[in-house]
This record gives structure tokens, sequence and C-alpha cells, in this order.
């Protein structure tokens, strides 16, 4: 048996891994575009490479913003503590962060990388590297790859290219032109999804760089509420990104505001009361001094600025007026979303293959007999945490054990 995967990312090596266990004696073949495997797996987590999430499948499923349900049959096949015991098992140090968040103990990518490439040595996959694929099509039964001006007969193929975010990283969408030749639709809309949000205003671009930890976010559409969380948020020279705003992206619709909280642990009358002791005990204090008390001075002297209030004003001049306008300012920060900034900054695709489509137990084709699909091709994507990568190696793992069974 000849078995070919295009695509080696995470989904794509796990895919090839999971063949050569359940068939050694099946000749597999990983082909990838780029000149090295998991480019896109090396710049996760900031080069880091959040791996996994400790967390239950239970837990995992309610992280997942599409077609969540879909996953139920490969995270149960594959977990979390499978992935992380096939690591610990090839010499791999890991490490739990915050929320569950596991990364490699050198906090270096590149350590997780070559634990797969030593598997798919050891495995006897044929890697081809810096072969990009042309065409694909399906005849008599056997799938025809088009590469380097030749092609290649396979039995069974498995899509695995990722979607169109990071394109830098080679993920532009080839897959979704080869599943459509072999008789698959696309969802109707490809997004950005996790990705950094633009702003109409201009006033985050004077905080560039400034990082503000434990911000209430709340994304409305129009007067409905889409999305509400808590957690970092970093402004850029475009408008803001950070954790919360990875989150709350991939509730956006069109006519979208980004209300902040900048002080979630205390409520408007909570702040009114601070304010008043502290203009009552410090009358003869610059304003500035107050809120630099209470935010990081960057983001104070912008709050004073939105408010129009001079930061030298005396705290015994500040109007009733003034008062109310900062606590509102502090309370619900309002800005106005005028798009993403794009698939080169997004962490996922939302749409591609329709999971319908997709025989959820095996991730064999419904429509295709012999294809299989794994990883962001298909219409899912979670949230940041280390999900969607055990999402892409429970999927990969399951196609490629079911490709490799012999009929």
């Amino acid at each position: 048996m000849k078995i070919a995967i295009i695509g080696g990312g995470a989904a794509g090596m796990m895919v090839a891994i999971s063949a050569s266990i359940h068939n050694p004696a099946a000749e597999v073949l990983l082909l990838e575009k780029n000149k090295t495997l998991g480019k896109k797996l090396a710049i996760t987590g900031g080069g880091r490479c959040n791996i996994t999430n400790i967390c239950s499948t239970e837990e995992l499923i309610e992280k997942v913003i599409q077609n969540p349900r879909f996953l139920y049959g490969a995270l149960n096949a594959f977990t979390s503590q499978d992935l992380l015991d096939m690591l610990h098992k090839a010499g791999l140090k890991t490490k739990v962060e915050e929320s569950g968040r596991i990364f490699p103990t050198s906090d270096n990518s590149q350590d997780v990388i070559d634990v797969f490439e030593r598997y798919l040595l050891e495995g006897k996959v044929k890697i081809f590297t810096d072969h990009i694929v042309d065409n694909v099509e399906k005849i008599e039964g056997k799938f025809m790859i088009t590469t380097k001006g030749k092609q290649i007969e396979v039995d069974k193929l498995i899509i695995a290219t990722g979607g169109l975010s990071a394109p830098a990283t080679g993920s532009t969408g080839d897959g979704y032109t080869f599943a459509k030749a072999l008789g698959h639709s696309i969802t109707p809309e490809l997004k950005p999804a996790i990705v950094p949000l633009k702003t109409k205003e201009n006033w985050p671009k004077q905080l560039q760089g400034v990082s503000i930890s434990n911000i209430g976010v709340t994304l409305k559409a129009g007067d409905k509420t889409a999305f509400k969380g808590e957690g970092d948020i970093i402004f850029t020279h475009f408008g803001v990104s950070g954790p919360v705003v990875l989150r709350a992206s991939s509730y956006l619709s069109k006519n979208a505001t980004l209300i902040l909280d900048l002080l979630p642990q205390k409520n408007e009358k909570e702040l009114e009361a601070y304010l008043l002791a502290y203009f009552k005990a410090n009358p003869n204090k610059a304003i500035k001094t107050c809120l630099e008390s209470l935010l990081v001075k960057k983001m104070a002297h912008t709050i004073l600025e939105i408010c129009n209030i001079h930061e030298d004003t005396k705290i015994n001049n500040i109007t009733k007026e003034a008062r109310a306008s900062l606590v509102q300012a502090f309370k619900a920060l309002p800005l106005t979303i005028t798009g993403t900034h794009g698939f080169a900054t997004a962490v996922a695709t939302a749409g591609g293959i329709p999971t319908k489509e997709i025989n959820p137990k095996t991730m064999e084709s419904k429509i295709t007999k012999n294809l299989y699909l794994a990883g962001e091709v298909i219409d899912i994507h979670a949230h940041t945490g280390g999900y969607n990568l055990q999402i892409a190696f429970s999927m990969g793992y399951v196609a490629g054990k079911c490709a490799a069974l012999v009929e």
C-alpha cells in the first residue's frame, strides 16, 4: 500500500507517523512545499510551541468555536495525554503553564519538531521537502499527484495542508483547491480567526507596544453582546491584540465595537468611591498621579486625553462631570472595529471543508473513497491555549491510522 500526505505541518507529520506505526509495511510519503517540516509549528507560542493543553476532552470541546461535536471521536482516540506520552517517550521534557498550557521545558519549538522528525525516520517515512504539489486527481481508483513535473501514484491520500493563516509558512489555501478537485465543497467564506483587530480610533497607536493585564473585553455587534471575557491586551500601531482580543476576534461581525473595562476588579461604585477617597486625601496633587496609581503611566495619560483633562490639573479642580467621565472611560472605553489584521497575523482560518463531508470516526472523505483530511483545512478552529494543535494532532493520528488499515 502506498500512502501520500500533502503537508508537513503538525497534522501532516502526525498522519505520517500514525500511518507508519499502524502499518509498517505501507510505503508512506510526506510531501511538504517548504524546505523544512513544521514551519508553522515553529512559530506557535511565540516560538516556544504551545504543544497542547492538559485539560480534559470535554473542556477542550468547550474551547472549540466551530463544529465542536465533530471532534469527539478524534480527541478521545488520541488525547493530550497520549500526545505527551509519545513526546516524553522520545525524550522531550515538558512543563505546564498558566491555564493548562503545555510547552517544551526548553521553550524551543525546534525541539518538538526534532522529536517528530525522529519518529518519521524511525517509521521509514519518505520525506519530500521543497515539493510543491501542482495537481491532484483520481484515476481508476488511484490518486495521481503532480509535483516537480512528475506524477506520483498512490492508493490513499491525506490532505493536511493547513488553511490560509500565516501564509509566510506555506499556508496559502492549496488544500482547498485539491479538495475541490476531488469533489469537496468549501464554505462560502474563509476568514482570518484568532487575529488582531484594527480600530478606527488612533489613540491605540500612541500606546503601541503597551501591554495591560486582566482587562475586561466586551465585543458588541450593534446592541448584542457577541463575546465577553477577561485577559491581557496589547496596543499596536493599527489597533489591539493580545490573548483576550484574539479570542474575541472569532466572534467578529460587521458594525462591531470593542468595549474595554480597564479595572474589571472594581465596579463603577467602587471606582467612584476610590476616586472620592483619593481626591479627598490628595487635593493638591496632579490628577495624573491618581490615574497612575491605577494604570500604567502611558495608559493613564491617554485616558486623560480622551476625557479632555490636562494631566497637571490639580485634583481639587476636577469637577463632578470630569470625575464621571473618568469612571466611564475606565469602565467602558469604546473602540470601533474596522476589521482584522488579516491572514498574515491570524492563528487560524474560519471556514474550510465542511465537516458534514467527512467521517468523524475515520477522517475519511464521505465523497471520495480513500481520501482523508486533517487539520486546519477543515472548517474547525478553537481558542488559543494549545487547543488547535491538539486538534490537529488528534485528527492526524486518526487519519493516519485509518488510512493505513489494509482493506
